[in-house]
Protein backbone atom coordinates (compact mmCIF):
# COMPACT_ATOMS: atom_id res chain seq x y z
CA UNK A 1 0.00 0.00 0.00
CA UNK A 2 3.01 2.64 0.74
CA UNK A 3 4.65 1.59 -2.13
CA UNK A 4 1.56 2.43 -4.25
CA UNK A 5 0.66 5.66 -2.52
CA UNK A 6 4.71 6.84 -3.90
CA UNK A 7 4.29 5.42 -7.49
CA UNK A 8 0.77 6.96 -7.70
CA UNK A 9 2.30 10.17 -6.21
CA UNK A 10 4.92 10.36 -8.74
CA UNK A 11 2.55 9.73 -11.28
CA UNK A 12 0.51 12.66 -10.27
CA UNK A 13 3.56 15.36 -9.35
CA UNK A 14 2.55 14.82 -6.00
CA UNK A 15 5.98 14.24 -5.10
CA UNK A 16 9.73 14.25 -6.60
CA UNK A 17 12.03 11.74 -6.74
CA UNK A 18 14.64 10.53 -5.24
CA UNK A 19 12.36 8.73 -3.10
CA UNK A 20 12.72 5.89 -0.89
CA UNK A 21 10.31 3.05 0.29
CA UNK A 22 10.97 1.06 3.22
CA UNK A 23 11.39 -2.99 3.35
CA UNK A 24 11.91 -5.23 5.87
CA UNK A 25 14.42 -8.20 4.75
CA UNK A 26 11.13 -10.53 4.73
CA UNK A 27 9.44 -7.80 2.06
CA UNK A 28 12.99 -8.57 0.06
CA UNK A 29 12.30 -11.45 0.36
CA UNK A 30 8.83 -12.45 -0.73
CA UNK A 31 8.91 -13.81 -4.15
CA UNK A 32 5.99 -11.40 -5.15
CA UNK A 33 7.79 -8.06 -4.02
CA UNK A 34 9.73 -7.57 -7.25
CA UNK A 35 6.40 -8.04 -9.14
CA UNK A 36 4.89 -5.66 -7.07
CA UNK A 37 7.52 -3.03 -7.30
CA UNK A 38 7.30 -3.76 -11.16
CA UNK A 39 3.85 -3.57 -12.00
CA UNK A 40 3.07 -0.78 -9.74
CA UNK A 41 5.25 0.97 -12.08
CA UNK A 42 3.50 0.42 -15.22
CA UNK A 43 0.23 0.93 -13.88
CA UNK A 44 1.38 4.17 -12.96
CA UNK A 45 3.66 4.89 -15.76
CA UNK A 46 6.87 5.36 -13.75
CA UNK A 47 10.02 4.74 -15.94
CA UNK A 48 11.72 3.38 -13.57
CA UNK A 49 15.03 4.26 -15.25
CA UNK A 50 14.42 8.33 -15.32
CA UNK A 51 13.04 8.18 -12.00
CA UNK A 52 14.89 7.60 -8.46
CA UNK A 53 13.09 5.22 -6.29
CA UNK A 54 15.22 3.86 -3.51
CA UNK A 55 13.98 0.58 -1.70
CA UNK A 56 15.55 1.33 1.95
CA UNK A 57 15.95 -1.50 3.75
CA UNK A 58 14.92 -1.18 7.79
CA UNK A 59 17.47 -2.63 10.41
CA UNK A 60 14.16 -4.42 11.88
CA UNK A 61 15.76 -8.12 10.78
CA UNK A 62 19.17 -8.87 10.27
CA UNK A 63 20.60 -9.04 6.49
CA UNK A 64 21.11 -12.52 5.24
CA UNK A 65 24.29 -13.41 3.98
CA UNK A 66 23.28 -15.71 1.26
CA UNK A 67 22.83 -16.01 -2.18
CA UNK A 68 19.18 -15.73 -2.52
CA UNK A 69 18.98 -12.51 -0.99
CA UNK A 70 21.80 -11.01 -3.05
CA UNK A 71 20.22 -12.90 -6.50
CA UNK A 72 16.91 -10.70 -4.41
CA UNK A 73 18.65 -7.58 -4.52
CA UNK A 74 20.59 -7.68 -8.09
CA UNK A 75 16.90 -8.66 -9.28
CA UNK A 76 15.90 -4.74 -7.76
CA UNK A 77 18.76 -3.83 -9.51
CA UNK A 78 17.96 -4.47 -13.09
CA UNK A 79 14.89 -2.67 -12.97
CA UNK A 80 16.56 0.32 -11.71
CA UNK A 81 15.98 -0.03 -8.24
CA UNK A 82 18.59 1.66 -6.13
CA UNK A 83 19.28 -0.13 -2.56
CA UNK A 84 19.73 1.59 0.72
CA UNK A 85 20.56 0.07 3.77
CA UNK A 86 18.80 2.24 6.85
CA UNK A 87 20.55 2.35 10.23
CA UNK A 88 24.38 0.37 9.99
CA UNK A 89 24.10 0.11 13.44
CA UNK A 90 27.45 -0.41 16.04
CA UNK A 91 29.56 0.09 18.87
CA UNK A 92 32.63 2.08 17.61
CA UNK A 93 35.02 -0.58 18.39
CA UNK A 94 33.23 -2.84 15.57
CA UNK A 95 32.17 -0.42 13.26
CA UNK A 96 34.70 -1.92 11.06
CA UNK A 97 33.55 -5.21 11.17
CA UNK A 98 30.02 -4.24 10.71
CA UNK A 99 30.85 -2.68 7.23
CA UNK A 100 32.62 -5.78 6.08
CA UNK A 101 29.87 -7.73 7.34
CA UNK A 102 28.12 -6.22 4.18
CA UNK A 103 30.84 -6.63 1.31
CA UNK A 104 28.87 -9.14 0.27
CA UNK A 105 25.91 -6.91 -1.58
CA UNK A 106 28.96 -4.29 -1.87
CA UNK A 107 28.21 -4.18 -5.51
CA UNK A 108 24.33 -3.95 -5.19
CA UNK A 109 24.47 -1.42 -2.91
CA UNK A 110 23.82 1.82 -3.44
CA UNK A 111 23.68 3.58 -0.32
CA UNK A 112 24.60 3.01 3.49
CA UNK A 113 23.25 5.05 6.17
CA UNK A 114 25.12 4.96 9.64
CA UNK A 115 23.04 4.81 12.57
CA UNK A 116 22.74 8.00 14.48
CA UNK A 117 23.81 5.69 17.64
CA UNK A 118 27.00 5.05 15.93
CA UNK A 119 27.77 8.68 15.28
CA UNK A 120 27.05 9.72 18.44
CA UNK A 121 29.33 7.51 19.96
CA UNK A 122 32.29 7.79 17.38
CA UNK A 123 31.56 12.19 18.45
CA UNK A 124 31.30 11.32 21.87
CA UNK A 125 34.63 9.69 21.68
CA UNK A 126 36.43 12.30 19.68
CA UNK A 127 35.33 15.16 22.53
CA UNK A 128 36.32 12.87 25.70
CA UNK A 129 39.51 10.35 24.53
CA UNK A 130 41.31 11.69 21.40
CA UNK A 131 43.84 9.23 22.32
CA UNK A 132 41.30 6.11 22.15
CA UNK A 133 39.87 8.20 18.85
CA UNK A 134 43.29 8.28 17.09
CA UNK A 135 43.45 4.46 17.54
CA UNK A 136 40.33 3.50 15.73
CA UNK A 137 40.14 6.46 13.24
CA UNK A 138 41.65 5.52 10.59
CA UNK A 139 40.02 1.82 10.22
CA UNK A 140 36.69 3.76 10.20
CA UNK A 141 38.25 6.35 7.64
CA UNK A 142 39.89 3.19 5.71
CA UNK A 143 36.60 1.58 5.51
CA UNK A 144 34.54 4.80 4.47
CA UNK A 145 37.12 4.96 1.28
CA UNK A 146 36.58 1.54 0.50
CA UNK A 147 32.86 2.21 0.28
CA UNK A 148 33.26 5.47 -1.83
CA UNK A 149 35.54 3.32 -4.10
CA UNK A 150 32.77 1.01 -5.18
CA UNK A 151 30.81 4.51 -5.52
CA UNK A 152 28.60 3.49 -2.10
CA UNK A 153 26.74 6.92 -0.41
CA UNK A 154 27.64 7.08 3.36
CA UNK A 155 24.88 8.95 5.04
CA UNK A 156 25.60 10.07 8.40
CA UNK A 157 21.96 10.28 10.45
CA UNK A 158 20.99 12.60 13.55
CA UNK A 159 23.32 15.34 12.65
CA UNK A 160 21.76 18.18 14.77
CA UNK A 161 24.16 20.98 15.00
CA UNK A 162 27.01 22.62 13.51
CA UNK A 163 29.63 21.07 15.36
CA UNK A 164 28.79 17.46 15.08
CA UNK A 165 28.31 18.59 10.92
CA UNK A 166 31.89 19.59 11.11
CA UNK A 167 33.04 16.29 12.81
CA UNK A 168 31.42 14.35 10.36
CA UNK A 169 31.98 16.35 7.17
CA UNK A 170 35.81 17.31 8.16
CA UNK A 171 36.94 13.96 10.26
CA UNK A 172 34.60 11.16 9.58
CA UNK A 173 34.80 12.18 5.31
CA UNK A 174 31.00 12.17 5.04
CA UNK A 175 29.61 13.86 3.12
CA UNK A 176 25.60 13.02 3.02
CA UNK A 177 23.65 14.23 5.92
CA UNK A 178 20.45 13.08 7.73
CA UNK A 179 18.06 15.13 10.28
CA UNK A 180 17.50 18.54 11.43
CA UNK A 181 20.50 20.03 10.80
CA UNK A 182 21.69 19.70 6.82
CA UNK A 183 22.75 23.15 5.98
CA UNK A 184 26.21 23.84 3.69
CA UNK A 185 28.73 26.49 4.35
CA UNK A 186 26.90 29.05 1.99
CA UNK A 187 23.25 28.28 3.60
CA UNK A 188 24.64 29.33 6.86
CA UNK A 189 26.37 32.18 5.69
CA UNK A 190 23.09 34.01 4.05
CA UNK A 191 20.78 32.61 7.62
CA UNK A 192 23.93 34.93 9.80
CA UNK A 193 23.75 37.79 7.25
CA UNK A 194 20.02 38.00 7.46
CA UNK A 195 19.76 38.18 10.91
Amino acid sequence: LVAEKIFKDISEWKVASPISINAEVSDIMNDNFLNIIYELSVKYSVKLKSELIIIEILENEEIPNTQEFKNKIKKLKWIWVKIALDDIETNVDKIKDSIKSIIFLWDSVDIIKLDWKTIQSIYKLYKENKVMFETIINNIILEIKNLYKKWVKVVAEWIENLELYNFVKNILWIELFQWFYSKDEKTLDIIKNSK
